[in-house]
């Protein structure tokens, strides 16, 4: 990884479990994603061209027991 690149973890029972999202997301797209989530509108003309972070989620929770998987990276 350079220094353009982090890893985000996502903790939530909406959370696509077993699923590595590679889609090139910026800090504005968390920040999109996380008003989203809140019901907020967006605070600055860069938050709201922001692609919100879609692919992470799902459309329903899942609360079953979290198991870590063996395998982090597919």
């Amino acid at each position: 990884m350079d220094a353009h690149r982090t890893t985000a973890f996502v903790i939530s029972p909406y959370a696509r479990r077993h699923a590595v999202d590679s889609t090139l997301y910026s800090t504005t797209s968390m920040l999109r994603t996380i008003e989203l989530i809140l019901g907020l509108r967006p605070m600055s003309q860069f938050d709201a061209a922001a692609a919100p972070m879609y692919a992470s989620f799902q459309a329903t929770p899942d609360f079953s027991a979290y198991r870590r998987c063996r395998r982090m990276w597919i």
